[in-house]
């Protein structure tokens, strides 16, 4: 009798758990409806490191867009780098996931970065280069986490 009492204590005490961090989920799905972030990155790819400020917008849960600005060291020297990633028909994939498909990726006229250059951080960021999937993750205050399927890429501050 004595191991049935401490089974179902077990259990109620593990159901009241799940229940007091059900409370503590964020329960707001469209958080992130008109969402905008800034945040830099040093990334070590090949034989390039990568020194950018990303700024990402989401508008409404269809479009979006990512700007990277900044510089790359390759084997050539330093060269500039400017491309603004934009994307369309965004959908909630999961809790803190977007999907988006990517319509055109502009280059400015002042990047220097050849798309050779530049195709080893696209595909740390998206995996291919019709669709990007980001997760956005409130850490505090105007603090978030972005991440992509393969990594975190940067911290950034909401504004």
């Amino acid at each position: 009798m004595n191991r049935k009492k401490y089974a179902i204590l077990f259990l109620s005490a593990l159901f009241l758990v799940g229940v007091v961090f059900s409370f503590f989920e964020t329960k707001s799905d469209d958080k992130y409806e008109d969402f905008r972030c800034n945040g830099p990155t040093r990334y070590f790819l090949e034989n390039e490191e990568i020194m950018v400020n990303q700024d990402l917008r989401v508008s409404g849960h269809d479009t979006a867009y990512l700007t990277l600005e900044g510089y790359a060291s390759t084997s050539e020297g330093r060269k500039k780098l400017h491309r603004i990633i934009y994307m369309n028909n965004g959908k909630k994939a999961y809790k803190h996931s977007w999907l988006f498909n990517i319509t055109n990726i502009h280059k400015s006229v002042n990047d220097t970065l050849s798309d050779r250059e530049f195709e080893p951080l696209l595909m740390e960021l998206t995996g291919d280069s019709s669709l990007i999937s980001f997760d956005i993750n409130h850490l505090s205050e105007n603090l978030y986490l972005i991440g992509t399927p393969l990594s975190y890429i940067f911290t950034c501050n909401g504004y």
